[in-house]
């Protein structure tokens, strides 16, 4: 190899070969990658409420994540009494709803349609008719598609006395399952 005279090293051999090409193309360049676009954060204000929860729980295998359920019957009715301390007590700050965590049974041949029930608060219904819900899946195990039905308080006292009727024009085996009751307060 000879010798560049100026540096003492070997000289650079100019009839080298660039690096070959990878397969199915040329050699792949670094770039260096885009920057992500700004986040996007909101700055809302908190919004404060008040929550009181009942889990339900008489019998053990379709509530989701209890595993546990409360069961209405046609032509059953069940009542549920939510007391509450007295600091969820404010007259006039507060607006209440109520709502309740339901699904139909896993009786796929029977028609949604024919579900119903009627609900009263503290003595006041707020609800008589058909249930805007669907039958429970999967079958036979956890439902994962339970529905809210949500109502407006219209006395809210101490005591909360929340009833519900299977009003359904279906057979005495098929059911209602509730999951859990909680009051909700909103500032107005």
């Amino acid at each position: 190899m000879p010798l560049n005279i100026f540096s003492g090293g070997p000289t650079p051999n100019n009839n080298a070969r660039p690096p070959a090409a990878p397969p199915g193309g040329e050699p792949k360049r670094q770039t260096m990658p885009k920057p992500s676009p700004a986040p996007l954060i909101s700055a809302n204000p908190p919004v404060f409420s008040l929550t009181a929860f009942k889990q339900l729980s008489a019998y053990p295998n379709y509530g989701n994540p209890s595993r546990n359920a409360d069961i209405l019957y046609t032509g059953t009715r069940g009542t549920w009494n939510i007391e509450l301390p007295p600091f969820m007590l404010v007259p006039g700050r507060f607006r209440a709803q109520l709502i309740i965590r339901a699904v139909l049974d896993d009786h796929m041949r029977v028609p949604a349609n024919r579900y119903s029930a009627k609900i009263t608060i503290n003595g006041t219904q707020v609800h008589n008719g058909r249930l805007p819900l669907e039958h429970g899946a999967p079958a036979g195990g956890m439902f994962v598609n339970w529905g809210e039905l949500s109502f407006n308080i219209p006395n809210l006292g101490k005591d909360i006395r929340v009833s519900i009727e299977n009003t359904s024009a279906a057979a005495p085996g098929d059911w209602i399952g509730l999951d859990w009751i909680e009051l909700r307060q909103h500032p107005r």
